[in-house]
């Protein structure tokens, strides 16, 4: 499928039939993407839809004169159809060299429609504040994901500007980026992405591929489309491609790892054993966020190798790693310390008036992280359970901060300053960016808990953790795991399940708490001799 994609001349996105004014929405969108035509950037089409009064009431004013009575009830029914919940939609736009998209008669260039369904998607976002547990949406996170995509490298031509004729993208980021995408084959959970894929490819279709292709192919392990093969088998077989020594290195495994303990049901019910716990399961929706990119990472002294093999079935795992400490007790559900969304907007607005009548009027944002960090210290409020304003700046302890983070929740919308989220002049924009930043720390905290280990360290876990569970450090992998003891003794290799990846107090260094002088947080003597761990 992927090279009818490539080498067709046309191919034309059908939505469905002209119903419920979706053909009107359709020529909406390409009458009046215009308005913002020079605005380049994602980023530079959300601040114009926070901050730009005019822009945001011509958008509301024409939505009033096309759908007089209706607001933006036909866009939500337009983007509730089926074709934008499909899997194998995202290939079929990615990979076509000039898509459209048509409903009914009408019908209109794909990276013209990306650009003006992303200005809607920001526009109902700023209209809408609800409840972020619940938010409300004009369109799901894969399809917004997608269309902002194209909408911000379309002048590249490209899909997150790499050239998509040259490109692909990790075959992990594919899968967790677009989990919602639905399809009527597990299989094709993966199957229907991996056409897109840069570091495992499919082995080809036909005999229609270009030198670049067949050279790639014998860099990259393959993974065959083979219908035959039943869905476990297709996930273990692609867990087991992506750590391959002939073509990867360790840094593959914290995120197999890492998207594995997101990718699975909880180890405190009932569990499939037909799937290695170390292999994501892509029929699971995702527990979690996991930890890919840590910002916070081990302090070790010294380099520990990363060792491991697979068995012949490809089932289990055998790994080298330290035993560094036990869990001993649960502390408290993270989530079920989070306020509602209402309270989280009236304490906002007691807190902007405070700061600005102790400080006479517009704020001075925060130059560092070790200054006050006035919505980290909001958190710090919610999660301990305060539900009262007291008055004055909250400063809390970095590390705690760190801890509920697990180092640095990507801001977008504060120009790539990690921890920070600037303060503007109007309390209807904090309360915007309240809004995604709490969706976003809940969106990262769901599933976690709080426990602490035998030596009395505070930990971010996986929320199924158990006491008892070991806190064990990987060679050459810059973040500890809970796992598991499942059979073991005999001085025989311990055989484990994976829980997940975990945030350790007091032993993880942030890039922005690197001190030149300081000592490795755990020596070698701390760690003792390497074990050898069978993952299962």
């Amino acid at each position: 499928m992927s090279s009818i994609y490539q080498h067709a001349h046309q191919v034309i996105a059908w939505v469905g039939d002209d119903q419920d004014d979706a053909g009107k929405v359709l020529q909406f969108l390409d009458n009046h993407c215009d308005k913002l035509s020079g605005v380049s950037s994602y980023e530079e089409r959300k601040d114009t839809m926070e901050k730009n009064a005019a822009a945001v009431s011509f958008i509301g004013n024409a939505i009033k004169e096309a759908f007089p009575g209706a607001g933006l009830e036909p866009f939500r029914k337009f983007f509730r159809r089926s074709w934008f919940g499909r899997r194998w939609i995202i290939q079929e736009i990615v990979l076509a060299e000039k898509p459209v998209i048509r409903c009914g008669s009408v019908s209109m260039r794909f990276s013209r429609f990306a650009v003006g369904a992303s200005i809607m998607n920001l526009f109902f976002e700023a209209q809408t504040m609800s409840h972020p547990l619940d938010p409300v949406f004009l369109m799901q996170d894969h399809m917004a994901q997608m269309l902002s995509s194209i909408a911000n490298s379309q002048r590249l031509n490209a899909w997150k500007g790499m050239v998509l004729a040259e490109y692909r993208f990790p075959i992990l980021q594919l899968l967790r980026e677009f989990q919602s995408a639905k399809c009527s084959d597990d299989r094709d959970k993966v199957y229907a992405l991996i056409a897109l894929s840069d570091d495992v490819v499919a082995k080809p279709e036909d005999a229609h591929e270009t030198a670049r292709l067949k050279r790639q192919r014998r860099e990259k392990p393959e993974l065959s489309v083979n219908y035959s093969h039943k869905a476990d088998q297709v996930y273990i077989s692609l867990a087991a491609k992506i750590v391959d020594k002939k073509y990867f290195y360790n840094y593959r495994l914290y995120e197999l790892f890492g998207t594995a303990s997101a990718f699975r049901p909880s180890h405190s019910s009932s569990t499939s054993d037909s799937i290695p716990s170390w292999v994501p399961d892509w029929r699971i929706t995702q527990r979690f966020e996991p930890v890919i990119e840590p910002e916070y990472k081990l302090s070790i002294e010294g380099c520990q190798r990363c060792c491991w093999e697979l068995s012949e079935d490809e089932k289990t795992m055998s790994i080298t790693g330290w035993n560094y400490a036990t869990v001993s007790e649960r502390t408290g559900h993270i989530t079920d310390l989070i306020t509602e969304f209402q309270h989280i907007k009236a304490t906002i607005q007691e807190w902007w008036k405070q700061y600005t009548a102790d400080h006479g009027g517009r704020p001075v944002p925060p130059t560092s992280i070790h200054d006050e960090s006035w919505y980290h210290g909001f958190f710090d409020l919610v999660v301990m359970g305060r539900t009262t304003w007291d008055g004055g700046m909250v400063h809390p302890p970095r590390d705690f901060v760190g801890l509920l983070l697990e180092g640095v929740v990507p801001d977008e919308w504060t120009d790539g300053k990690p921890t920070i989220i600037h303060p503007v002049e109007e309390v209807t924009d904090n309360l915007l960016r309240m809004r995604r930043y709490t969706k976003q720390l809940v969106s990262m905290l769901q599933g976690r808990g709080l426990f602490r280990s035998e030596k009395g360290q505070l930990m971010n876990c996986p929320d199924d953790t158990e006491v008892g569970d070991v806190i064990v450090i990987f060679g050459g992998i810059d973040i500890p795991y809970v796992i598991r003891l499942i059979m073991g003794g005999d001085n025989k290799p311990g055989r484990y399940r994976l829980i997940g990846d975990a945030y350790v107090d007091g032993v993880m260094d942030s890039p922005f708490d690197v001190d030149p002088d300081s000592q490795p947080k755990i020596t070698e003597e701390e760690l003792g001799e390497a074990l050898e761990f069978l993952l299962e």
